[in-house]
């Protein structure tokens, strides 16, 4: 295929900036042009792009225009759709709801806090926040005593209680520091429209059908008696506190068993993102079972069905661990990859991060504003960006012949290249650079490849109850979690660990990330000028 540049190469990728551009755009407006009017707009601008591919071939140039202007209608579209849906009224009297557990009850000092998906009523097909009341009580006889402490993800709720709406204001994501986190943007994320207090005997339980969730919804809160089944046999084979709190991150994404200290000791050293499921543990279990799956050799048949079995496994255990965004993302990336390996084509990574994004902004816009999207995007952009840019630095004949130092390159250079892009806007929003990220990374990666692998395994034979082996890899577990800790304890008490209290504004996040994008331009425009002058990449 001929093309008149590098973006070319890229198609789905400029889908998805102009499609951002049209979320923001539609954001921006705040439903001040209604939804309808947007709609019409786009069904003129398809017709218009279908209506040159029959008559206006000759002019490609028009029909692209046409594409991409349709492309941020689309976007248009569909924020105003969302924001319009998000316009609820209260009327401040109690009112009545079907609704179920969504996520884990958390006690906080005065009550029990955790998220309902409403399944009947005014606000079906949407979260809500729910605080209810921690004292004991003596339950009625009527059975509308509840105690929120005992509640489980997917149990079924009657409720009436007074809703009244989120609260949007922005407020600081660590106290006693400045930040750029926005709370009401977090709850939009998460499809939270309300919050309300459940007074004493205003719930009881009940069997719920999920049918007016979201197919996603559904499908995550029925995966979730998995999850939970998965981390009571950690638990049951004798881990730590410690390693039961890193494991169940690492591998199943609960993170309620942190503590604080552990959380600040990982983001002072530059590991926060090994805590949250992300590409790097979806990746260590895609190759995994690929390997498994997709044995080399394969007649056609059986990679067919390898691949699709490999895909549907990936996204079972997305919807699992909870679909987040840097998940949905992985996910989307890595379903690209398997069927770019059945058609036997060269995976286009870039290509494959162009259509995630499309995916998830299509199927919530407000993930724009979510920072695991945004830190999981720029990391992986900056790895395709600039790990090709750093690999040329060291000869490769010289680390053909030297395995130790071609490992310590390789990670040393897909450290840097996310780090680039990610370290300004942890900047913005946590005010903290990690300065020995490098050295941290170093254990922390090979750790953590470990304990997916090993957690795979031990899950496996915990639900089919051989004797034994879990509790050995349980044991294997905890002390490799020990060691891993006791490293990045060390790290983190090393003077000069980390700068804080960073102040970044929009304007200057900004402008760092366009001077990032000059110096990237440079780069290629250097390597040009060399090629034409000595015949070979100096990168």
């Amino acid at each position: 295929m001929i093309t008149n540049g590098r973006v070319q190469l890229w198609p789905f990728l400029r889908v998805a900036f102009f499609l951002v551009v049209g979320v923001l755009i539609g954001d921006a407006l705040d439903c001040r042009v209604p939804s309808c009017v947007w709609m019409w707009a786009y069904v003129a601008l398809l017709s218009a792009f279908v209506a040159s591919y029959f008559f206006l071939r000759k002019h490609p140039i028009f029909q692209t225009v046409v594409l991409f202007i349709m492309v941020v209608a689309g976007g248009l579209w569909r924020t105003t759709c969302f924001l319009e849906d998000y316009d609820v009224s209260f009327s401040g009297k109690p009112e009545s709801y079907e609704a179920v557990v969504e996520t884990q009850p958390v006690e906080k000092e005065r009550s029990v806090k955790c998220q309902l998906a409403v399944t009947k009523g005014r606000l079906a097909g949407h979260s809500i926040i729910a605080f209810f009341p921690k004292k004991d009580y003596q339950y009625e006889d009527d059975g509308t005593g509840v105690d929120a402490r005992q509640l489980v993800i997917g149990d079924g709720l009657v409720v009436c209680s007074r809703l009244e709406k989120a609260e949007w204001e922005r407020r600081t994501a660590d106290k006693g520091r400045d930040s750029h986190f926005d709370y009401g943007r977090w709850l939009k994320v998460h499809d939270v429209i309300a919050r309300t207090y459940v007074p004493y005997g205003s719930c009881a339980r009940k069997v719920l059908s999920l049918n007016s969730l979201s197919m996603p919804k559904r499908l995550s809160i029925m995966l979730d008696r998995v999850r939970r089944k998965a981390m009571t046999h950690l638990a049951a084979y004798g881990v730590s506190d410690d390693a039961y709190a890193i494991v169940g991150a690492m591998t199943l994404g609960d993170k309620t068993a942190l503590s604080d200290a552990a959380r600040e000791t990982y983001s002072v050293v530059g590991v926060s993102h090994v805590l949250a499921l992300s590409g790097l543990h979806l990746g260590i279990i895609f190759m995994l079972l690929a390997a498994i799956l997709i044995p080399f050799g394969s007649s056609m048949g059986r990679l067919i069905i390898g691949n699709l079995v490999l895909i549907l496994s990936i996204w079972a255990y997305a919807l699992m661990v909870g679909m987040s965004s840097s998940i949905v993302r992985s996910a989307v990336m890595y379903t690209c990859f398997a069927f770019f390996g059945l058609m036997s084509a060269k995976p286009q990574s870039l290509n494959s991060l162009g259509i995630a994004v499309v995916v998830l902004v299509l199927g919530n816009p407000m993930s724009l504003w979510d920072v695991g999207f945004q830190m999981s995007f720029l990391a992986v952009l900056g790895i395709l960006a600039f790990n090709e840019r750093f690999h040329y630095i060291i000869k490769p004949r010289y680390l053909q012949s030297h395995r130790m130092v071609d490992w310590i390159w390789t990670m040393l250079k897909v450290s840097m290249a996310a780090q680039v892009m990610v370290a300004p806007i942890i900047i913005y929003y946590f005010g903290r650079f990690s300065c020995y990220f490098l050295l941290a990374n170093y254990i922390a990666i090979p750790a953590v490849t470990l304990i997916v692998y090993l957690s795979l395994v031990f899950y496996i034979m915990a639900f089919v109850s051989l004797p034994f082996f879990p509790r050995l890899i349980a044991y294997v577990l905890d002390r490799i979690v020990a060691v891993l800790n006791a490293s990045l304890d060390w790290i983190a008490t090393i003077p000069g660990a980390s700068i804080d209290n960073i102040s970044f504004s929009g304007t200057q996040l900004v402008l760092v990330y366009v001077a990032i994008t000059l110096f990237f331009c440079l780069s290629y425009y250097l390597e040009d000028m060399y090629r034409s002058a000595y015949g070979y990449k100096i990168m």
